[in-house]
């Protein structure tokens, strides 16, 4: 049996954001969707989270779908050091304008997004902490 391997990375993506978050104190619930999973999270304060995790081997764009889930955060995990590198945008910061592009052979807008665009956003994980009182390291 073979793997797709942007599944397989996309999946272990998943898998390190959940575990991540969980350590630093959110209930994790992941709901499946036709194209990947969105990571629900819920905080002590009430808060709650829609994340959209995608994962990566190397140093490449990332390409959103053309219709883009809402979300309130991406995280991107780089699985080329140990431990991986992490990015965390919001919803907003992929969505805007300067990222669209509009494919010239089917007219569908998506969202292409190159490293040194996302490479600022690096181990933002306090972005996160929107007042839900979490004990964020």
């Amino acid at each position: 049996m073979s793997y797709d391997q942007n599944m397989t990375t996309n999946r272990r993506a998943v898998d390190y954001v959940c575990g991540k978050l969980s350590e630093m104190g959110w209930n994790v619930r992941l709901t499946a969707r036709n194209r990947g999973f969105d990571i629900r999270c819920a905080g002590e304060g009430g808060s709650i989270l829609v994340i959209r995790a995608h994962g990566q081997n190397g140093r490449t764009a990332i390409v959103t779908p053309s219709v883009m889930p809402r979300v309130d955060f991406w995280i991107i995990v780089r699985f080329d050091s140990d431990p991986p590198n992490c990015y965390i945008l919001s919803h907003a910061e992929i969505a805007s304008e300067r990222y669209a592009q509009t494919s010239q052979r089917t007219g569908v807008t998506q969202w292409f997004i190159d490293p040194p665009q996302y490479e600022p956003f690096t181990a933002g994980w306090d972005r996160l902490n929107l007042g839900g009182g979490l004990n964020i390291r």
